[in-house]
């Protein structure tokens, strides 16, 4: 659908696919002790599928995501689509430092193996290393790349003193190193009916996070986004997209056209 859609509009529409628990997938077992799915079984499903429709590219609209690591490691190995670590937390204390606490502490495939590093690991100068080895990109929780301190100060003027009203003090420095060593970076999650830490207008902290330089985000409100960015002095957009994989592109879509034309007058 989403090529479809790509064709009939112009434009290109991505997709977004998340591997979920694949730890937890490799061992389920049914009533007779017998595995039912056994490792990378959905990772495999995904790579099959994904490469009959777009090829394995790395200019295929599409980022695989997941909290995990060892399923985008084996993913690595096997495809050139673009892949996404995502870094979750638990909360953002008063002085603006990330809260960690189970089960958004470590992924979980950490947790299994008794590795000790955290989701903030991995976004050390070390970490990020370590996730370039494997990843395309990062997709941490936004407060990762915002410092924002509860002072007190209702600067909204509500009476109410809320996560909206923390005082901003800029970027972590998380952006700009994970932007040195050539990833990208997708923040999460923005939304229009819960709007984030240091913002009460949710398109004024998408823009703020487009000006600090992400490459993309998440949203359950895409028109806000879209608006969010063009107002944004950082806007990239299709720049992202190499001339190669333009042209790729735009080869695959021809041949798509040609295929139903054959198939509308067979």
């Amino acid at each position: 659908m989403a090529r479809q859609k790509s064709i009939e509009t112009g434009r290109t529409i991505g997709i977004y696919p998340e591997i979920k628990h694949s730890t937890y997938h490799a061992e389920v077992r049914d009533q007779r002790d017998r595995k039912l799915f056994g490792r990378h079984f959905f990772e495999n499903k995904l790579l099959a599928t994904l490469h009959k429709a777009y090829g394995n590219s790395e200019c295929a609209p599409v980022f695989i995501q997941s909290f995990e690591v060892n399923n985008l490691r084996f993913l690595s190995r096997k495809t050139d689509i673009k892949l996404v670590q995502l870094i979750d937390a638990d909360d953002v204390n008063a002085d603006g430092s990330i809260s960690l606490v189970a089960p958004s502490r470590q992924p979980y495939d950490f947790v299994v193996s008794k590795d000790p590093r955290t989701f903030a690991d991995l976004l050390t100068e070390e970490g990020l290393n370590f996730v370039k080895s494997y990843a395309d990109g990062i997709g941490p929780w936004k407060p990762y790349l915002v410092k924002t301190v509860a002072d007190g100060i209702n600067r909204n003027g509500d009476g109410a003193l809320t996560i909206n009203d923390r005082r901003v003090d800029g970027s972590t420095g998380v952006l700009e190193s994970a932007h040195d060593k050539g990833l990208l970076v997708h923040a999460f999650t923005f939304r229009n009916d819960a709007s984030g830490y240091g913002f009460t207008n949710p398109k004024e902290e998408m823009t703020y996070y487009f000006n600090l330089g992400v490459d993309g985000l998440f949203t359950d409100f895409p028109d806000t986004g879209v608006a969010a960015r063009e107002a944004s002095n950082n806007a990239a957009g299709n720049k992202l997209v190499s001339a190669h994989c333009k042209r790729q592109q735009h080869e695959r879509d021809e041949r798509s056209i040609g295929l139903h034309k054959t198939d509308r007058y067979d």
